[in-house]
């Protein structure tokens, strides 16, 4: 009784008095979706009570609109015994009386429905005002917020930050301290302008952001399973991404290319490797030994991905039932397999013809060793490797709704369809992926676009103004700031689809060129920085560390595109690899991370301690930790002791040796800037003191003082932190 009276008295305190101060879509959707769609939802094979709560109409009964007194639904979520009360303990546990005090406000209300925020196409809202004037409209957002918050923005970074910054976000690369100079002297008005130009127009910002798209994709080399089947081919689509993405291909373009450029660009022989993205996914060799298994599983991993990398919904729920929480059924997701069923893998000669179709299974490593030997032909075409994408079978397969999801139990044909709820259409028969591919790239699609704006933004700020990039249905993260989300949307489709242009617009806001300080009021109030008061370092990914080493060492190799490399590794790091691994020469531990072999059934030992992606579906947003193993990987790993020994190498080449200029010479080459005058005694001191007493073996002093700066200065927060 007492914990009734709390909750009553609560209420009564946080019962909202105007119909807007609740929000479906805000207020009163997730709690429904997180705690009430399981039972009453949209799958019919999981409803409790014949009651559905995610349709106004068949909620209204249970509801009682405008009469909370009335509302059985109500009276469950209050009720004093566990037995009554909803949801059941067993579930989940009891609502917070917040939460209860919504629900209340929105019955007492009339309970109106609205459509899930993600599902309705956005409208460009305007642009707020603010009391300090902004030029930038993603300023106007966020000072906005802020100024409702009560909390001021943080002020400009330094140059030498902002061109580290931008460079490590765009490249993927620090600047060389030339770079780092030049933009600093630069007194020109509009120095950071021409900075980010320079940086959007260079070869590698392909290399960096085509990497964060093979997240998305789920690109490897290899199968994976026990088997790991080699994909000879596999580095085409990787180039492809890399190529797409420097051209400032428009993403609508990009989409289609990758869904069906077979069959609406013939001809193109970009467009058929784009499709590349459906045979560079897993693949279970075993599964060959049930009838249809394999074909099942391929179907099932295109649905997936495609549902997740460009709408950003987790249509795969819907495999073995109606999706609990979002607006795609059962029959959809088979629909939607449908539309691929007419689709095989296909190798293509270089003339686009085909040479075999149905290749699922077919290993083509002789040819990629013989192709490896042509070392001097390195991103060169390789003719003996067949491109690798999509074909029209000769007859499509029939595809069946699967009770529970399993094969062994089929149910009726189902015809291709896009997905009912969110269309209401249907694929045309001999057109089906052609016609999704359509859908999803069009502008009337409330999806697609979102999706990839929100994965920029997180690219550029660590976390996406929705946190949960790889769902947006209900079930997912709300956005931080829903209009800077929906204007920037309908910017970006206005401009074309033009990914760099939407890179130029974030990189020239003064939230972006914020510094990384914030005052104990900023971090009390907003401690994860979801209104961006400030911007938020984060530690850079694994290939951004193994390339920033090269750099700072000057043993770089930026050659671009071609075979993946099998840099040469320990014996030690071979353990728990039962496949064969055939380095190539030494120069190979040189090239950047991107062009690393990638197989499914062996994490590579020198990126594996910086959370490389989770490759068995698509990764929307990797881990980022910070674990003891990371600077043991730093200080012990034969890779990283090599850099450090060829920093070493360049530090004494380029300075007089004295070790005051060889530690001012490390800074500027892996930090991007001076030293104070701590550092600066600290570092001298440590030289010294290590030349005085060298390591046991050392046949030159000096060198292996410089050496252990070098090992000292990767093992740094700030050398694998974007500031």
């Amino acid at each position: 009784m007492r914990e009734l009276l709390a909750t009553v008295a609560v209420l009564a305190v946080a019962l909202p008095s105007r119909a807007a101060d609740v929000d479906f879509n805000r207020d009163v959707l997730p709690v429904l979706a997180a705690n009430c769609f399981a039972c009453h939802g949209p799958d019919a094979d999981a409803r409790k009570a014949d009651l559905r709560l995610d349709e106004a109409a068949a909620a209204r009964a249970a509801l009682a609109p405008g009469e909370p007194g009335k509302s059985e639904f109500l009276a469950r979520l209050t009720a004093p015994d566990a037995e009554g009360r909803m949801p059941p303990p067993k579930h989940g546990a009891r609502l917070r009386p917040e939460q209860v005090a919504a629900l209340r406000a929105w019955v007492e209300q009339g309970a109106p429905y609205a459509e899930h925020w993600a599902f309705v196409p956005p409208k460009k809202p305007n642009v707020p005002k603010t009391r300090h004037p902004v030029a930038n409209p993603i300023d106007a957002f966020i000072r906005s917020r802020l100024e409702k918050e009560s909390l001021a923005p943080a002020p400009r970074a330094s140059r030498t930050v902002l061109v580290r910054r931008a460079t490590l976000d765009l490249l993927g690369l620090p600047p060389t301290p030339a770079e780092v100079e030049a933009f600093t002297a630069d007194v020109r008005t509009d120095a950071y302008a021409r900075l980010v130009d320079r940086l959007l127009a260079s070869p590698h910002y392909g290399e960096r952001w085509g990497r964060h798209w093979l997240d998305v994709a789920r690109y490897a080399d290899s199968g994976g399973f026990e088997t790991d089947i080699f994909y000879a081919s596999a580095w085409r689509y990787r180039d492809y991404a890399i190529r797409s993405f420097n051209a400032d291909k428009p993403f609508d373009r990009f989409v289609k290319e990758q869904i069906a450029g077979d069959a609406l660009y013939p001809g193109d022989r970009d467009a058929l490797v784009a499709t590349g993205l459906y045979a560079v996914g897993p693949v279970l060799e075993e599964a060959k030994m049930v009838p249809g298994q394999l074909d099942d599983d391929w179907l099932a991993d295109a649905a997936d991905t495609t549902g997740a990398a460009f709408l950003g919904l987790t249509v795969g729920c819907a495999r073995c039932h109606d999706h609990k929480y979002d607006p795609v059924s059962q029959r959809d997701y088979y629909a939607l397999q449908a539309t691929f069923a007419a689709g095989t893998l296909v190798d293509y000669r270089p003339d686009g013809s085909a040479l075999r179709e149905n290749v699922f299974l077919i290993k083509r490593e002789k040819e990629f060793t013989e192709a490896r030997k042509q070392a001097d032909q390195r991103g060169g075409e390789y003719p003996e490797l067949p491109v690798r994408g999509l074909g029209r079978r000769t007859k499509a397969l029939d595809v069946r709704l699967l009770k529970r999801g399993e094969l062994a139990h089929p149910g009726e044909v189902v015809p291709a369809a896009l997905p009912a709820r969110l269309t209401g259409g249907t694929a045309s028969p001999g057109a089906e992926r052609a016609a999704l591919a359509e859908w999803v790239a069009s502008p009337r699609n409330p999806l697609t676009a979102r999706v990839i704006v929100n994965r920029i933004w997180q690219g550029h700020f660590g976390a996406g103004l929705v946190g949960t990039p790889n769902d947006l249905g209900t079930r997912g993260g709300r956005p931080t700031h829903p209009e800077l989300l929906d204007w920037l949307t309908v910017e970006f489709v206005e401009r074309g689809w033009s990914l760099k242009t939407l890179h130029r617009l974030i990189l020239m806001s003064e939230t972006y060129q914020q510094s990384a300080a914030a005052d104990a009021a900023v971090l009390r109030r907003d401690p994860e920085n979801r209104l961006l008061a400030r911007f938020q370092p984060r530690r850079v990914e694994a290939e951004v560390v193994w390339d920033a080493m090269r750099t700072a060492a000057g043993t770089l190799d930026r050659t671009m595109y071609g075979l993946p490399v099998f840099p040469p590794l320990d014996p030690r790091e071979l353990v728990g690899n039962y496949r064969t691994w055939t380095p190539g020469p030494a120069a190979d531990a040189n090239r950047r991370a991107i062009y690393v072999v990638v197989r499914r059934s062996f994490r590579f030992p020198p990126l594996g301690a910086f959370d490389p992606p989770e490759n068995v579906s698509s990764c929307g947003r990797r881990d980022s930790t910070v674990v003891p193993t990371q600077a043991l990987a730093l200080l012990n790993n034969g890779a990283a002791c090599a850099q450090a020994d060829a920093f070493a190498a360049r530090l004494l080449r380029e300075t007089d040796g004295s070790p005051t200029a060889v530690a001012e010479r490390a800074w500027r080459c892996a930090y991007g800037r001076p030293m104070t005058a701590d550092e600066r005694r600290e570092a001298v001191a440590f030289l010294r003191g290590v030349e005085q007493a060298p390591p046991a073996g050392a046949t030159d002093p000096r060198r292996a003082a410089v050496r252990e700066l070098c090992v000292a200065v990767f093992n740094t927060s700030e050398f694998v932190y974007l500031p």
